[in-house]
C-alpha cells in the first residue's frame, strides 16, 4: 500500500511541474511523452519478467508496473522535451544531467521500498535511462515530433501576446 502512495505522490509532484513548465506546448509533447512511456513499458517488462528488479504489490498495476509509476513516467517524459536543445551538440550534458536526476528518483524510491533490487544494482539504472533518453530523442527526431518542440521557447512567457500592439500615452 505504501509504494502505491509513493508512485501517487511522484505522478501528481511530475504532472504539477508539467502544468506550471510546460503549459500550452503539451499540444506537442504528447506524442513524444508516449514514446518514453513505450520504451519504459518495454524495458520494465522484461527488467521484472527476468526479476532484476521488482516494484512491490499494491492496489493499482497493469501487470507489474505501478499505474502511477506509467502516468509519472509520461509527464517526467513531457517535462524531458520541454527543455530539450535543439541540437545535439547540447544534448549530450543535458542528457546526462537528466539521467542523474532521474537515477536519484529511483534510488528514493529504493530507500522507500517501493522498487526492490533482486539482481540488479543502482548504477545500471544509469547506464539504462542514459541510453533510453538518447534512443527516445532518436526516435522522435527521426519521427518529426521534435521539429516544432525545439521551434517554441522553452519556457511559456509572461509577455504579451503582441508587443508592437502597445500604445504610448505620450504620443509620437
Amino acid at each position: 500500500m505504501f509504494c502505491d502512495v509513493a508512485y501517487i505522490i511522484y505522478a501528481a509532484t511530475v504532472w504539477t511541474a508539467v502544468f506550471l513548465f510546460v503549459g500550452r506546448r503539451l499540444a506537442y509533447m504528447w506524442k513524444p511523452g508516449i514514446i518514453g512511456v513505450g520504451l519504459m513499458m518495454l524495458v520494465d517488462y522484461f527488467g521484472t519478467e527476468y526479476n532484476f528488479y521488482k516494484y512491490l504489490e499494491g492496489i493499482f498495476y497493469l501487470g507489474k508496473l505501478p499505474v502511477f509509476h506509467i502516468i509519472g513516467t509520461y509527464a517526467v517524459s513531457i517535462l524531458y522535451f520541454n527543455w530539450l536543445p535543439p541540437r545535439w551538440s547540447g544534448r549530450a550534458l543535458y542528457i546526462i544531467y537528466v539521467s542523474t536526476l532521474l537515477l536519484g528518483l529511483e534510488a528514493y524510491m529504493h530507500f522507500t521500498g517501493a522498487l526492490v533490487y533482486p539482481q540488479w544494482k543502482l548504477w545500471y539504472s544509469y547506464f539504462l535511462v542514459a541510453s533510453g533518453l538518447v534512443l527516445i530523442t532518436y526516435l522522435s527526431d527521426k519521427l518529426g515530433l521534435l521539429n516544432k518542440i525545439t521551434a517554441l521557447p522553452a519556457v511559456p512567457s509572461c509577455r504579451r501576446r503582441n508587443p508592437e500592439a502597445r500604445i504610448s500615452k505620450r504620443g509620437p
